[in-house]
This record gives structure tokens, sequence and C-alpha cells, in this order.
């Protein structure tokens, strides 16, 4: 009688809606629970349309991150590589004009996301962990190069006698 037991639950589990149930039990068991402990406050119609408005949001960013999760490998240095690379864009063109402004973000880019790719695959931590860590890096050396300030570009156009500001903060 027992392995007929066992054979049971294990067919159970092995359902695609064991998990599903498992979480709508959860939901009414605590929604008692909460209802028994605080019944003037807890579990009116108008309370729950808001607990699942913004509940709702918190679900949406998490099933977008399950899904960056489950990709595998992805960088989180992005923005920080962004900023770095216009940072020294902006220092490259005062200096070499036109071709600094195109070359040095491009060669910036890249020096990144081979240090990126060097830490990840030597050192075999996660992505996740090897590019957040880096981008703080990234950030402090954009802090550094521009001394906590503003970085503004001003290009005149000869021909059409117009200003290009670019700025990065």
């Amino acid at each position: 009688m027992n392995w007929i037991r066992r054979m049971v639950m294990k067919k159970l589990k092995q359902s695609q809606y064991y998990g599903i149930g498992l979480l709508v039990l959860m939901l009414v068991v605590f929604w008692a629970v909460f209802k028994v402990l605080a019944p003037t406050t807890f579990g009116s119609p108008a309370k729950l349309a808001t607990y699942m408005k913004s509940a709702l949001i918190y679900a949406v960013g998490g099933c977008g991150l399950y899904f960056i999760c489950v990709m595998g490998p992805f960088d989180m240095s992005v923005g920080a590589n962004i900023v770095l690379s216009s940072i020294i864009a902006c220092n490259a063109s005062e200096k070499f004009g036109y071709a600094g402004l195109i070359i040095a973000p491009l060669i910036c880019g890249t020096i990144i996301g081979l240090i990126n790719g060097v830490v990840y695959i030597k050192l075999h931590i996660s992505s996740l962990i090897v590019t957040c860590a880096l981008s703080l890096i990234y950030e402090a050396f954009s802090v550094y190069a521009t001394n906590g300030k503003n970085v503004i570009l001003v290009f005149q156009d000869e021909c059409t006698e117009h200003s290009v500001i670019i700025r990065s903060t």
C-alpha cells in the first residue's frame, strides 16, 4: 500500500500542474491566515485590487529577469561602458578632432569587452558577477576622468554654422 502512495506522489510531482496547484494552495492559505489576523484591513476587494496592481510590476520584472538569466551569460556593464567610452571620446576629440571622436570609443569599448571576456573565461566567475563588479570599476574610472563634473564637447560646423554639443555625465 505504501508503494502505491509513493508512486502516485511521484507521478503527481512530475505533472505540469503540480507547481501551479501548490502555488494556488499557498495563496489561499496565506490569504486565510492574514484575513484571520487582520479582518478589517486585509482581504477586501479594493485592497486585493491594490495588492494585485502593485505585485504586477514586480511579477513582470521578475519574468523578464528570469528569461535573461535562463539565456545564459549576459553583460551588465553596458551602461558603464557607454559612459566611459563617451568620456574618452570627448577627451580624444579635443586632441584629434572627428577621428578621435570615432576611433577612441571603439577602442575603449573593445578593451572593456576584452577585459570582461578574459575575466569571465579565465576566472570561471558568473558573467553577472563579473560584469556587475567591473561596471563599478568602469564608473569609478569615469568619475576620475571627469573629476566628477559634466563633460561638454562643442563642435562648430563650418558649413552650416551650427554647434553640436555632446554631454556626458
